[in-house]
């Protein structure tokens, strides 16, 4: 089935699937997010803020919450581009984001193994020795693991504010990403830690946990006092899921990243009839249009390229809706970020 797959793919000028779920990584690719989805929220009021934050050399700190699959990652991706692209920094390797994974872990040895990581990666960007007036970076960052966890926070308040001047006069930058979080403890353990560190802070979590005592509550009930903020608080951006137009210029918007000279095989029209049936998040979109596209492709073959077998190759009436229902009942979602 693969090989079948693989030359009926071809068929349309692909050698893979266009629609294959995966975060959008802009750090290090130019790959960018569809802004102008429903699903994406006050997107843009999230990034005038972090220009606000740039231009006034605070820290920003942004929550993306939103169901498994809505695109979290792609979005937080998305955001730290934006805040390097307004550091100016011009060597993508001189902008560095250690990301770790938050799974229940003390949020004192989260940031160990941030600090930690954030060290490894400037010593392969070249960045260091971060000696400055005196003080060596160097010998602080490599003693993080060394310092009791009441000094923790601390230490580090008073460390990387100077890091980050460093790091400027180098031409470089450093992001902060911390996702899955389930509980506030590490959210308050980053807002203590980067209070007055010139850098974007952005912390991605599920959106069930709403209680008194969630990461979303702790966002509305911060009274930052930098000028940045949006009415008082940090921003939260919630990712809905997608459905109808919005499925349709999402499903055409990566066809055009893969084929921006030829046009779609998946009519506009249908598409946007056969995803209105409910919402969806935008990977299982994404997860249904890759299968649709790789089942068909297996089937049809060897043959003429699209669009000259226009006929054969095309998605649209039937042939679209049945395939939305055959992914819809055989396709497994697929728990993502």
């Amino acid at each position: 089935m693969p090989h079948t797959t693989a030359r009926g793919i071809a068929r349309y000028g692909l050698e893979k699937n266009p629609y294959t779920p995966a975060p959008l990584d802009p750090l290090r690719r130019e790959d960018r997010l569809h802004k102008h989805l429903r699903g994406v929220g006050a997107l843009s009021e999230v990034e005038t803020y972090i220009e606000r934050a740039v231009g006034a050399g605070e820290p920003a700190f942004v929550l993306v919450s939103g169901r498994s699959g809505t695109g979290r990652t792609s979005v937080a991706n998305h955001l730290l581009r934006h805040y390097w692209d307004k550091c100016l920094v011009a060597d993508k390797k001189r902008f560095i984001v250690p990301t770790i994974s938050y799974s229940g872990e003390n949020p004192f040895e989260i940031l160990t193994s941030w600090i930690t990581n954030l060290y490894v990666k400037l010593k392969r960007a070249k960045l260091t020795p971060l000696g400055s007036e005196g003080f060596d970076f160097d010998d602080e960052l490599t003693r993080v693991e060394e310092l009791p966890p009441n000094t923790y926070t601390a230490y580090l308040v008073e460390l990387l504010p100077d890091l980050a001047d460093v790091l400027e006069s180098k031409g470089a930058a450093f992001g902060v990403c911390f996702e899955n979080l389930q509980d506030n403890g590490l959210a308050k353990a980053a807002f203590a830690t980067f209070a007055h560190t010139r850098t974007l802070v952005v912390l991605t979590a599920l959106d069930y946990a709403r209680g008194e005592s969630s990461i979303h509550e702790l966002f509305q009930r911060r009274d930052p006092t930098t000028s940045s903020s949006v009415n008082g608080r940090y921003p939260v951006l919630e990712l809905d899921p997608i459905r109808g137009q919005d499925a349709k210029e999402l499903v055409q918007y990566h066809w055009a990243r893969a084929k921006p000279q030829v046009e779609s095989p998946f009519d506009p029209i249908g598409l946007e009839k056969a995803f209105d049936d409910r919402v969806r998040t935008a990977g299982r979109v994404l997860q249904m249009t890759g299968h649709m596209l790789a089942s068909h492709a297996a089937s049809v073959g060897v043959g003429p390229m699209w669009p000259d077998a226009r006929k054969e190759l095309e998605f649209r009436g039937d042939r679209l809706e049945d395939l939305r229902d055959l992914a819809d009942e055989w396709v497994p979602e697929r728990k993502s970020a």
